[in-house]
């Protein structure tokens, strides 16, 4: 298909002016620490967004293609890590607990909010008992723990705590995450103990282990 010569310069002349409005906004990204305020401060300069109107060619030209798409990964990438390790620490010692109890060879069923005052239900041969697991901090359990980063009451006091024993949790496991020890008291148990004892002055009940699960042998 033929093309007018003026409308073959005209298109030239677009191209050409994106290339200069895309190389303005790559100086700008050099020179200037703060894009944002720097668009604020500067009157008439050019635009520090990517221009958007760029052909495909020119912006790939220019690496600017699919610019904001990269930033956008790069900040859920951060987001998805953990901030603490606090929440790192309490996510291992459920892992351990569970993979436990399987290996036990029970059916482990898990609450669908982090809000339940307990972490798993377990299936005891259609019997279900509720299981709270708690990572050990120098072989210490705390039986009841104090909800000091909720809402408070008017008066300034801690909302509530949380009794294990009181609620009726079957089970309260403790956790040492580095040598991955478990320590399993029954209700009829720690329901006795100081609001926080030690493992190594009172000796763990342990969990049962299903005894009737058959070994395939066909493997």
């Amino acid at each position: 298909m033929l093309v007018h010569p003026a409308q073959d310069c005209a298109e030239k002349d677009k191209e050409r002016k994106e290339l200069l409005d895309c190389r303005g906004y790559r100086q700008q990204q050099r020179t200037h620490p703060h894009p944002v305020l720097g668009r604020q401060a500067r009157e008439g300069s050019h635009s520090l967004e990517p221009p958007l109107y760029g052909s495909l060619k020119v912006r790939r030209e220019l690496g600017l293609f699919n610019l904001r798409s990269r930033q956008n990964i790069q900040t859920t990438r951060i987001k998805m890590t953990y901030k603490t390790d606090t929440n790192r620490n309490a996510d291992l010692a459920e892992a351990i607990v569970k993979a436990d109890l399987l290996q036990r060879g029970w059916i482990v069923l898990v609450p669908s909010s982090r809000d339940s005052p307990y972490d798993f239900v377990v299936d005891i041969g259609g019997r279900f008992e509720r299981v709270q697991v708690k990572k050990m901090t120098n072989a210490t359990i705390h039986r009841i723990v104090e909800r000091g980063n909720q809402k408070v009451t008017k008066n300034g006091k801690i909302r509530n705590s949380i009794d294990y024993a009181r609620r009726g949790i079957e089970w309260i496991v403790g956790v040492d995450i580095d040598s991955q020890k478990t320590h399993y008291y029954h209700i009829d148990t720690y329901s006795k103990k100081p609001k926080s004892f030690s493992t190594n002055k009172h000796t763990q009940d342990g969990f049962p282990i299903n005894e009737s699960i058959k070994k395939n042998t066909d493997y």
